[in-house]
């Protein structure tokens, strides 16, 4: 093998390794989109619940209209009988 064989051997290893790290960085770019994406997708879901958990606390003041009155017949009494 001459010289000028073994560079273009060596031009193709070299463009088939630029190739693959070239694959590698748009794969770990598109992975890292995602991820991003989704992060975004978890927070705003987040703060939705959270909301919603705001709002409910709130709605839930303890009034005397939202307390069942338990009859007394139904009342236990501390008897262990």
């Amino acid at each position: 093998m001459d010289k000028k064989d073994l560079y273009n051997s060596i031009n193709k290893h070299l463009s088939s390794i630029d190739d693959s790290l070239k694959t590698l960085a748009w794969v770990q770019s598109a992975t890292m989109s995602m991820n991003q994406e989704n992060m975004k997708k978890l927070n705003d879901t987040t703060n939705k619940m959270i909301s919603s958990f705001g709002a409910l606390s709130q709605s839930n003041d303890n009034s005397s209209d939202d307390k069942i009155e338990v009859p007394k017949y139904l009342r236990w009494n501390g008897d262990k009988s």
